[in-house]
């Protein structure tokens, strides 16, 4: 999407993008005050906050999904009595199966914590569920093609953004190995420091997956990443029908930046040059700091979607989520993607 506006100079283009980025969030700044404002007005029925700590009880859901179900079925196929995607491993580990939207991505008790007591809490599944609800309203105007129509959809939208960048196992896994160098190299240190006595046959140290979660969920880091989502110019994209449709990676919130000079990948909510969103099977949201042309856009052809999609799979996988009438030319794409050393960057849409 920006990639007429700028030179073939990189450090150009990030220093240009950096500065729209700092002239949008000031303009900004009174929308996401406004929208705060807002939510913090809701009746307090409607937000139940004393009853998320209690302990899990003998009806506390098992499967827990890590990608909303309401957004997964905006990737279905009705068969039956239920609504079904299709779920292609990257890795090739797992064959394809078509799966209900009801076990789709899920993981076994992934969000179920232990609280003091020693006692299950689902404090967490709770959380989610009401910023799933809040921005559900807003997802279904977008998979139809229209943008959030208020200042608070737009920031219930944003910030079940930044919750999804966390709350994945595939997001996670890193987040844990991190922790578990870092801890690793503190007792190394103070071992030759005299501070600890050596440990015979050496020592692992591991960080659960509840520390990791511990350490990710504050207030106040998700606030500032979906103040980031929320200020960015946000425009849909369409797959034409009759082609491939967009597929839904396990961690459905990509960051973009075209040949960028980032050390670390593409950047994060700040600085990436785009997000790209696939909201639904038709539709894909990209949120940028570039402003960009008005007027209807085209809608993207097959080849085009794929150059898309094969960028989503490769960063946001490796699981990916689809269609089931879109499985076959996905399947034979992340095969294509498999077998290249180094996968190409994606036309801009």
């Amino acid at each position: 999407m920006t990639g007429d506006v700028f030179s073939d100079d990189t450090a150009d283009r990030d220093a240009l993008i950096g500065a729209m980025a700092c002239e949008r969030l000031v303009d900004m700044g009174p929308h996401w005050e406004e929208a705060h404002r807002s939510d913090n007005e809701r009746p307090r029925n409607r937000r139940p906050r004393e009853n998320l700590v209690q302990a899990a009880g003998p009806d506390a859901p098992r499967d827990q999904h890590y990608v909303p179900e309401f957004w997964l079925k905006k990737f279905a196929q009705r068969c039956e009595r239920e609504l079904v995607v299709a779920a292609i491993d990257g890795t090739g580990v797992k064959a394809r199966e078509t799966v209900s939207t009801d076990r789709a991505a899920t993981e076994p008790h992934f969000y179920t914590l232990t609280m003091d007591s020693g006692e299950s809490t689902v404090a967490l599944e709770g959380v989610l569920g009401l910023l799933e609800g809040d921005a559900a309203p807003a997802f279904k105007q977008m998979a139809k093609g229209r943008l959030p129509d208020s200042w608070l959809k737009r920031f219930e939208v944003s910030f079940l953004l930044a919750a999804q960048l966390i709350r994945t196992p595939a997001s996670l896994r890193p987040i844990q190995q991190a922790m578990s160098d870092v801890a690793r190299r503190i007792i190394e240190m103070a071992q030759m420091a005299g501070e600890l006595p050596p440990i015979p046959g050496g020592f692992e140290v591991e960080v659960d997956q509840q520390s990791a979660m511990g350490a990710l969920w504050s207030y106040e880091t998700l606030d500032e990443c979906a103040f980031y989502f929320f200020c960015r110019r946000w425009s849909l994209v369409e797959a034409a029908e009759g082609s491939c449709g967009f597929v839904l990676p396990e961690r459905p919130v990509v960051m973009y930046s075209a040949r960028s000079a980032w050390p670390y990948g593409p950047g994060g909510a700040l600085n990436a040059h785009e997000v790209w969103v696939p909201v639904s099977r038709r539709q894909l949201l990209v949120m940028h700091w570039v402003d960009s042309p008005g007027g209807k856009r085209e809608a993207l052809s097959d080849d085009r979607v794929q150059a898309i999609n094969r960028y989503l799979e490769t960063v946001g996988g490796p699981m990916v989520f689809c269609h089931p009438s879109d499985a076959r030319s996905v399947e034979q794409m992340v095969a294509e993607q498999a077998n290249m050393s180094n996968p190409e960057e994606p036309e801009r849409p």
